[in-house]
């Protein structure tokens, strides 16, 4: 579904992953028919002569659970769902018992995804402290006037506002809790090297059910942008009676003209370490389609390829980071350590 459709505006779907997924070392076909739910679109990874599937789904989250039990475990094809939504998870989580065959991973990609997959990692290796900071922003601030949020459209802005406005799933203090969006006084102003003075603030869903499954004493979800785009959100757009439809109007698209980095930083108190990637110009690929597709691509590979042993409802806290990355640089990514 191209990103300018109504029904692009109506779900929470990644649109740039079918810039990135077609370079994956396997035949895809990107179907799009009713069949697949409603017409949005899926790749299903493939090799040549082989009856076994991997379905990698760009659709709502809404239709993950009917997916997974009613599409692809009864064929015995392996599911990957991008996006994804706490509730939808736990539906996931109420049939898990029905998707015992095939391997089933919600909530895989940059936020929610690996995000879950690198607080499993440094849990395992001892840490009880993090604090997550992760973003895709224009590479430089926009100055116009007709921009006053300073960002740019990445995926859908649908999605874009549920992550605003969602209750934020957390862990202070060793207890999980739900936190607000846009309150007042929340925002973090901090440097992260080569990506400049941004701030930060609590958004939805960045971290799945992770606070839930990993007993850190903390863990916090951060998203970055330029500073001054969360006050505007709070005083001009939160009031507006189809806040959705103003973001569309007022966030230009990240194009060569406007690229964008994405940035996946992290502290441990004191360790801070991250990675940013960047807009591909000679393939035209945003660094939002990179961080998301390529990041998803490396999970669909290792579960095509029979790497992952066990079957049924898994989730990115079962990989490790320096799997994801080492297959991350197997793929054209433009992405360094920070």
């Amino acid at each position: 579904t191209p990103s300018n459709s109504s029904a692009a505006s109506d779900v929470y779907k990644r649109q740039d992953i079918v810039d990135v997924l077609p370079e994956l070392p396997y035949q895809t076909d990107s179907r799009q028919c009713t069949y697949y739910g409603g017409g949005l679109e899926n790749y299903i990874l493939h090799r040549s002569g082989s009856d076994h599937r991997t379905v990698i789904s760009c659709m709502d989250a809404e239709y993950d659970v009917w997916l997974a039990t009613k599409v692809c475990n009864p064929r015995d094809w392996d599911c990957i769902l991008l996006g994804g939504s706490e509730e939808n998870t736990r539906r996931l989580q109420d049939v898990a018992h029905q998707l015992s065959g095939c391997i089933t991973i919600p909530d895989c990609g940059l936020a929610p995804g690996i995000t879950s997959t690198l607080a499993a990692t440094l849990y395992e290796q001892g840490h009880r402290h993090l604090a997550i900071y992760c973003g895709g922003i224009p590479q430089e601030p926009p100055t116009d006037l007709g921009n006053p949020l300073r960002h740019a459209k990445s995926f859908s802005v649908a999605g874009l506002w549920r992550e605003y406005t969602g209750a934020v799933l957390t862990r202070l203090d060793n207890q999980v809790c739900y936190m607000p969006t846009l309150h007042t006084g929340t925002e973090e102003t901090l440097y992260i090297p080569n990506g400049g003075h941004l701030e930060a603030a609590y958004t939805s869903g960045g971290l799945s059910l992770t606070p839930e499954t990993l007993e850190f004493e903390s863990l916090e979800y951060y998203t970055l942008r330029w500073p001054g785009h969360f006050r505007y959100l709070r005083e001009r757009v939160v009031w507006q009676p189809d806040p959705v439809a103003l973001l569309d109007r007022l966030l230009p698209e990240i194009s060569s003209e406007m690229p964008d980095i994405v940035i996946l930083y992290y502290n441990t108190f004191p360790t801070r370490k991250g990675w940013i990637w960047e807009y591909d110009h000679d393939a035209d690929i945003s660094a939002m389609a990179q961080a998301t597709g390529y990041i998803t691509a490396s999970i669909a590979v290792m579960v095509h390829d029979g790497e992952i042993p066990v079957g049924g409802l898994l989730s990115m806290e079962d990989f490790r980071m320096d799997w994801v990355i080492e297959r991350c640089r197997q793929m054209p990514n433009q992405f360094t350590e920070i």
